[in-house]
């Protein structure tokens, strides 16, 4: 029976496959700006057990081109950071945008709604031999949402037969630290 259940369990990741999804047609960069704290995701090898996740993005010199700083605790405590870039390759797609890290490969990240204000769902998928590889984020303007306002975005994913219960709301409480800690100065 467990050799059964293996066998059932491989086949249905071989033979996932990533969903045809719709990004934001009227997607607006500009709009989008701003802190952007981590709500939930699917976990994934390089958030793994971070908590008191928040992105910024800004505004940079080369048009069509974001900044990108994602800031986080890991499981030990500690503080990390990491700057990087995205921008939409494909004009007629503006909520299609690649992720670029330095020393990382690029990465998709797909808006499919956000209201600019108070949430956003992002998405990305990525199919490998038959294997899809997912990625999902629910992310706020604020550290907390209303249950209203979580399944409106969730509602974006669900739309698409996304597996919602792959989502885990991470922590964000008054200990969080968003913003790089200061090294104390020697005398």
């Amino acid at each position: 029976m467990y050799r059964v259940a293996c066998f059932i369990a491989t086949f249905a990741l071989v033979s996932a496959s990533c969903p045809n999804i719709a990004t934001k047609p009227d997607f607006d960069y500009t709009q989008y700006a701003g802190d952007w704290f981590e709500i939930s995701r699917i976990e994934n090898w390089f958030q793994r057990d971070m908590y008191c996740v928040r992105a910024r993005y800004g505004a940079t010199d080369e048009p069509g081109v974001v900044s990108v700083y994602n800031v986080a605790t890991q499981p030990d405590g500690e503080f990390t950071s990491i700057t990087g870039s995205a921008s939409a390759p494909n004009a007629s797609a503006p909520g299609s945008l690649v992720v670029e890290f330095p020393g990382q490969p690029d990465g998709s990240y797909w808006v499919l709604d956000t209201d600019y204000t108070s949430w956003s769902a992002v998405y990305s998928c990525d199919n490998f031999g038959g294997l899809a590889v997912e990625f999902g984020w629910v992310l706020a303007r604020e550290n907390a949402v209303t249950e209203d306002v979580y399944n409106r975005a969730m509602s974006n994913f669900a739309k698409y037969g996304i597996d919602t219960s792959l989502f885990q709301k991470f922590y964000h409480g008054d200990d969080c630290v968003y913003d790089e800690p200061e090294t104390p100065q020697r005398s």
